[in-house]
């Protein structure tokens, strides 16, 4: 018996040497793929909170629902997508909702595909994700194993510790409000000109008249304009949480709950009413949130409000996830990469948001008390990027016709490849400028005459412009345009560039200058002077808020000038 004992621990260590050479044998003919961990796209349940009795909660709520889930996350979604509430939702508050409903019981239920009336489970999900999620790499490393693939869908047991939900506390913002303010403003300013026009026209000086007519005439146009903003904004709290799984809570689930169809009927009956009545074990744990605000500016004249609902709401809800990424890194995909030469490949592309400029991390992967812990060593750009839109990884027979997106490397170690580092996309959280903006404000300015040794009165009026922001550094301001009204008229049209600070991360106390260029005309009644041609001008200011800022401009014939305006 000792002897067969032997004989066998002999064959058997045999049997794994054996193995192993095969193994790095095949690693040797792939050694540009490494030994890679497998990519998972994280899981993600999509809840809108609204507040009941507030105007477009109801509208906001059904297209919520209708809303598609990004491309980088699993729809994860449960039966409850809605919660409501009659005040302002705290974290607690956000905490208690969810526990009282039961979602962290339903996201697991819906990983085993539980059927709530008998308690039967299956693998069926777990499977198909831990498929669809896997990578031409982890392909590579499978099929050296003994199982080959077979190992793939085993592995997406593992997708159920990166499920999320994100709770979408959302109220309607009337932008009415402002438009209302600003028509008030303009329609003041345009009968102060009125009545100025009149002054002038009874001391005789009929040009200043006609000009101050006009000017009024301008300013109840921008108070018409300015009445008919109406909008639909979205004020949005996106609160993060991440579903609790550990190996204590997967023994529970396959010792005390799992039902299949060889459970006897009556301990199936038990099991099911077990998991049923278990509210200690299933839980979400608390990462953080996220305030954003839609900012399109939308006017009462148009029209399908469900149409521009749902647009609003998208946008919101893509911002704050986008950011909530930033924040909490653990939101965030990690995927394995190959080697080819100088460079480095990747089996992710579009459909998980790859974009050119972006900066990914290489990151070690080390453990720690039982816990994953990642270290950067290195930071790679993608320079061509792989379109995989509508490619699915649960084809067996798939052939391996693409690199993926190749990646250069901008910085930390030169030796990455074979040792299972990984790539995660760079960035935190910080205030983003949306692509668009418009100003509008109040100026005042004294000018210099080349004609004259001092300068002219105060002149009053009005700027507005239109820019496009290419990041938080650097904005061009393709069109801005001032109009000043006193005893003559000044007009100028411009066009700059924005050098700003980064601002705090709801937009405030950032420094920025303006050095611009353009056109002016003048027309001082006063002095009889009238002028036209090339101008510059040379703006510094600060954001006092995200949609407030002063400045002060010097120039050409602009020596001292102040502005206040609104930025939407």
């Amino acid at each position: 018996m000792k002897t067969t004992r032997t004989l066998l621990i002999i064959c058997c260590t045999l049997a794994a040497l054996f193995a192993t050479r095969q193994a790095n044998a095949q690693n040797q003919v792939d050694s540009h793929y490494g030994e890679t961990e497998t990519f998972r796209r994280s899981s993600l349940c999509l809840i809108i909170l609204t507040h009941q009795g507030t105007r477009y909660a109801e509208e906001m709520e059904q297209q919520f629902l209708q809303m598609p889930l990004p491309e980088r996350y699993n729809d994860h979604n449960v039966d409850i997508r809605v919660l409501h509430t009659s005040g302002k939702a705290s974290k607690s508050d956000i905490e208690r909702l969810l526990q009282k409903n039961g979602i962290a019981k339903q996201l697991v239920a819906k990983w085993f595909n539980r059927d709530p009336y008998t308690g039967h489970m299956d693998m069926e999900l777990i499977h198909r994700r831990g498929g669809y999620n896997a990578t031409y790499a982890d392909r590579r490393r499978v099929e050296s194993t003994e199982r080959g693939l077979a190992t793939l869908p085993e592995e997406g047991v593992d997708l159920i510790q990166n499920t999320f939900v994100l709770v979408c506390d959302m109220s309607y913002y009337d932008k009415a409000n402002t438009g209302q303010a600003f028509s008030a403003l303009l329609a003041l300013g345009a009968a102060a000109l009125d009545v100025n026009a009149e002054v002038q026209r009874q001391k005789g000086n009929y040009d200043a008249a006609t000009n101050s007519q006009l000017a009024s005439q301008l300013a109840a146009t921008g108070s018409a304009v300015a009445s008919d903003i109406g909008g639909f904004a979205v004020n949005m709290r996106a609160h993060l949480l991440r579903l609790k799984w550990d190996n204590k809570l997967k023994d529970i689930i396959y010792r005390n709950y799992w039902v299949d169809d060889d459970t006897p009927e009556a301990e199936a009956s038990e099991r099911s009413a077990a998991f049923e009545a278990d509210d200690e074990n299933f839980g979400l744990e608390y990462l953080g949130y996220y305030r954003s605000r839609s900012a399109r500016t939308v006017f009462k004249s148009q029209v399908e409000l469900n149409q521009i609902i749902r647009r609003e709401c998208a946008n919101t809800v893509s911002q704050a996830m986008t950011r909530l990424a930033k924040a909490f890194p653990v939101f965030k995909p990690k995927s394995p990469f190959y080697c080819d030469g100088d460079r480095i490949y990747a089996y992710i592309g579009t459909k998980e948001g790859v974009r050119y400029g972006q900066k990914y991390e290489v990151l070690e992967q080390r453990r720690k008390k039982g816990t994953i812990e990642y270290k950067r060593v290195a930071t790679v750009t993608p320079t061509n990027i792989w379109n995989n839109i509508g490619v699915r990884f649960d084809d067996s027979d798939m052939a391996m016709e693409t690199e993926g997106t190749s990646f250069r490397r901008r910085s930390g170690s030169r030796d990455l490849c074979g040792k299972g580092y990984l790539l995660r996309e760079q960035g935190k959280l910080g205030y983003q400028y949306k692509r668009h903006n418009f100003t509008i404000g109040a100026i005042a300015e004294t000018h210099y005459m080349e004609d004259y040794d001092y300068n002219t009165d105060y002149m009053f009026g009005m700027e507005m412009g239109w820019t496009v922001n290419f990041g938080k550094w650097f904005a061009w301001n393709v069109l801005q345009g001032k109009g000043l009204f006193t005893s003559g008229i000044a007009a100028g049209g411009y066009t700059s560039v924005t050098l700003r600070t980064p601002p705090t991360r709801k937009g405030a106390l950032a420094l920025f200058v303006q050095p611009q260029a353009g056109y002016l005309y003048r027309d001082i009644d006063d002095m009889e002077y009238s002028e036209s041609g090339f101008d510059w001008n040379v703006k510094a200011g600060i954001n006092l808020t995200r949609s407030l800022y002063v400045a002060y401009t010097y120039g050409q014939y602009t020596r001292n000038g102040v502005s206040l305006g609104l930025i939407f």
